[in-house]
């Protein structure tokens, strides 16, 4: 798996960047089938957008956004919405 991550209007640290990749452990069950995972944090005037593109080896692309004012609580979400969503892919080619 392929991963990168970047800041739009904002630098990512060593120690977010860490924290991201510790993160990654809760889609330890599909890693095998994520080819790329691209996560951007861009800082807006009020708030963080952050944004996770996956592409699976069956060609699905999954794109998950979430906005929040704390960097920490939004990345969290974020996770929480992938691990339903690369569940819903894992069950979906599972059941063909």
């Amino acid at each position: 798996m392929e991963v990168q991550i970047k800041g739009v209007h904002y630098s990512i640290s060593s120690t977010l960047r860490e924290n991201i990749e510790k993160k990654l452990s809760r889609l330890d069950y599909v890693k095998d089938h994520i080819v790329h995972f691209y996560f951007t944090i861009v800082k807006d005037s009020k708030d963080y957008k952050i944004e996770a593109d996956v592409h699976f080896n069956w060609g699905k692309t999954s794109h998950v956004e979430v906005h929040d004012d704390n960097l920490y609580q939004g990345i969290d979400d974020l996770f929480d919405k992938l691990e339903v969503k690369a569940t819903k892919e894992k069950d979906k080619i599972q059941s063909h």
